[in-house]
């Protein structure tokens, strides 16, 4: 009975201090499970993708024809589609979504035929969340993607700006810094790169500021074209790294302003261990009293 309790005792403790420690660490332990960038970035083949699979990838090159597009919608998915990395045109992209929700209206066909209603609804749900799980799948890697980017663009205009100071080459500072960057932000500066050397600098920020859409991403796009003109844009590029340098501290402030409430949060799982493991001694030693008299 010994060796029992101290293992109970011992499972609360762990239970208890489990919760606090982690977010201690920085660990938001009540946050929806993100994906890292790991596996919010997958550039290549994914593991887990049946559609990559031989067989299922030739159905999905047959139906993929039939899914009617337009031709500018068409040509912007494809280009979402390489920047997300997956591995699909835009037709193939919608004919995985409507071939997995296949998947949900045999199992509902099949319940018809059995008479279970409940099989039915099941087919059915199945369907719509297969669906919409393939469907959104371009929009929640594109989101996470650029939400990390936003995080590092303070780090990235600061690095450019400083490297102008000893090379006025643009295309070279972007490659200088690609070198270090995160892979998310290493492909866009991939493809402004390409773009750059394929047709002019000018051009190429004025899409990558497009693509970006974002106001720190504009002023520097602005200035980085004047200095390709030749113009003597220093004073510009200091403010900016100067702003991106309060930037930078308001999202680390940002980040420990969320650590009282992951301990707040974290306290009341061990507060109710701890409750449980009073009571749990509690009721042991009335037992054991009570043991005691019989």
């Amino acid at each position: 009975m010994i060796t029992v309790t101290h293992f109970i005792i011992f499972f609360c403790v762990f239970i208890g201090l489990l919760y606090p420690c982690l977010a201690l660490l920085g660990y938001d332990v009540y946050a929806r499970k993100s994906k890292t960038l790991t596996t919010i970035i997958r550039w290549r083949k994914r593991d887990s993708d049946i559609w990559q699979n031989r067989s299922l990838n030739n159905i999905l090159k047959i139906v993929a024809p039939l899914i009617p597009l337009s031709q500018d919608h068409e040509k912007k998915m494809n280009d979402d589609l390489a920047r997300a990395d997956i591995p699909y045109t835009a037709k193939e992209y919608y004919a995985k979504a409507i071939l997995s929700a296949m998947l949900g209206i045999l199992v509902a066909i099949f319940a018809m035929t059995i008479d279970s209603a409940l099989l039915i609804i099941g087919g059915l749900l199945m369907a719509v969340y297969l669906f919409f799980k393939n469907f959104d799948q371009l929009k929640d890697t594109l989101e996470n993607k650029y939400k990390i980017i936003e995080n590092e663009i303070p780090t990235f205009i600061r690095s450019i700006e400083s490297a102008l100071h000893t090379d006025r080459d643009i295309i070279r500072c972007f490659d200088l810094y690609k070198k270090t960057a995160s892979p998310a932000m290493a492909s866009e500066l991939e493809i402004v790169m390409t773009d750059m050397q394929s047709s002019s600098v000018q051009q190429g920020l004025m899409r990558f500021d497009s693509r970006m859409s974002n106001p720190e991403i504009s002023r520097l796009c602005a200035a980085l074209i004047e200095v390709d003109k030749g113009i003597d844009n220093s004073l510009t590029l200091q403010y900016l790294a100067q702003d991106m340098t309060t930037m930078h501290r308001q999202l680390i402030l940002r980040e420990l302003d969320k650590r009282p409430g992951q301990m707040k949060r974290a306290i009341l799982p061990a507060g109710i261990i701890l409750v449980i493991m009073m009571f749990y001694i509690l009721i042991q030693a009335v037992i054991e009293s009570v043991a005691t008299i019989l």
